[in-house]
């Protein structure tokens, strides 16, 4: 059995020679669809800390126990681990509580902390969203 992955333009796909995804799930666990959206999203300005990043919420989570990574303008930023002292959170209450990792579902939306990050969001900014 055989797995390639390609990533080399943001997505994922896997290739299977000579297995069948029931097997692989057995060896690896679930195998999650490509996560594909989230992609080239309009930045809000932001003036403060704690402000939305986007207006565009988590569509799609991937497999559990995955990594969200936040890219914005091509340039990978930190995300808050279930704290609001890294260069953005997500939360699923306004923006109240920053959401642990792992705690992060579909419907999330991202905050910024210009503060940590060094610079606030503009209109003409663009955010990724990358699942691991």
């Amino acid at each position: 059995m055989s797995l390639i992955v390609n990533a080399s333009d943001g997505t994922a796909f896997a290739t299977v020679c000579n297995a069948n995804f029931t097997e692989i799930e057995s060896k690896l666990g679930p195998v999650a669809a490509a996560v594909i959206t989230n992609k080239a999203m309009a930045c809000a300005a932001t003036t403060v800390d704690g402000a939305l990043a986007t207006a565009n919420t988590l569509t799609s989570r991937g497999r559990a126990g995955s990594y969200i990574q936040v890219m914005v303008n091509g340039i990978q930023v930190t995300v808050g681990d279930g704290v609001k002292t890294k260069d953005c959170y997500f939360s699923g209450d306004g923006g109240t509580t920053a959401r642990a990792i792992v705690d992060i579902v579909a419907g999330d939306s991202c905050y910024w902390m210009g503060s940590v990050a060094g610079y606030q969001l503009a209109t003409t900014d663009t955010m990724d969203w990358n699942i691991s």
